[in-house]
């Protein structure tokens, strides 16, 4: 899959990730040219390149994507509301028509409560966080790309954080690179 860096630009970056893939790239400015997905996984690393996925027309793609993410940490969530969550979100992008903002409430709920919580207990935290990342960017499908790719930013970072940024950058790379 590919962008170009007009229509990164065009999506108003931060300063120093547009920076940095410009000086990655050799480049001055924004052109036309086609650009990887793969390529900006690695220029800039997973969090710009999640961000930059708000460039695809594929939503359902960014869904599994976030799903994905949870999925890879669903053994450290703690609390059946963040397991549901999960559930709900896999079988909503599998056709089930169930109530995936009652579970995506009750997941944030969860993530919410584990903030501030001290580092033995943060690795539930960060995957109750992927949970409702991944609800989020499911419901978002319900409405705009920007919701879908939010909730995939929540669903990667926590997920990273529980299981490190390569394995996450691997989910990443097998859907978009």
């Amino acid at each position: 899959m590919q962008t170009t860096l007009n229509k990164i630009k065009n999506c108003n970056p931060c300063p120093s990730g547009w920076r940095k893939l410009l000086s990655n790239l050799g480049k001055l400015g924004p052109d036309d040219e086609p650009l990887s997905f793969a390529t900006i996984i690695r220029s800039n690393g997973l969090k710009d390149a999640v961000w930059c996925l708000r460039l695809l027309e594929d939503q359902n793609r960014i869904a599994w994507f976030a799903l994905l993410c949870a999925l890879e940490v669903k053994y450290s969530m703690s609390h059946k509301h963040s397991v549901r969550a999960v559930e709900v979100a896999e079988s909503f992008l599998k056709g089930s028509r169930k109530s995936l903002e009652k579970a995506a409430g009750r997941s944030a709920t969860v993530a919410d409560k584990f903030w501030g919580l001290s580092d033995e207990k943060m690795g539930p935290a960060w995957a109750a966080w992927a949970a409702w990342g991944a609800a989020m960017a499911v419901l978002g499908l319900k409405h705009e790309v920007g919701d879908v790719v939010d909730g995939a930013m929540i669903a990667s970072n926590g997920a990273a954080v529980v299981v490190g940024e390569q394995v996450i950058g691997n989910i990443f790379l097998k859907l978009f690179g």
